[in-house]
């Protein structure tokens, strides 16, 4: 209710204009809240950033190979559970980043 999936799908819209990212990673725990991301994913998609792909990977969605093989202009919506199968495949950059907003040395 304060506002945060809307803020996000700002932002990735900003950042893909910009062109400052080109995969992007979402994750979430349940699937209700992942199946409400993918709805607005699609939509943003249709409306804003046509080039991108959706791959998932929770429930009975099994994507993540096809992520990990065409991650340029792929969006991933995961389960926390999975979120690890595609960091682990990212480049070091990306590895640096996420260790820096986990807080890791």
């Amino acid at each position: 209710g304060t506002g945060k999936t809307k803020t996000s799908l700002k932002l990735i819209e900003k950042l893909v204009k910009e062109n400052k990212i080109e995969t992007i990673i979402i994750s979430t725990e349940g699937n209700d809240l992942l199946d409400q991301w993918l709805i607005q994913i699609i939509n943003l998609i249709q409306d804003k950033i046509k080039n991108f792909r959706v791959y998932k990977q929770y429930s009975i969605h099994k994507d993540i190979h096809n992520f990990l093989l065409d991650k340029e202009q792929g969006i991933l919506i995961t389960s926390n559970e999975n979120l690890h199968k595609a960091l682990k495949n990212l480049k070091k950059e990306v590895k640096e980043l996420r260790d820096l907003i986990q807080n890791k040395p």
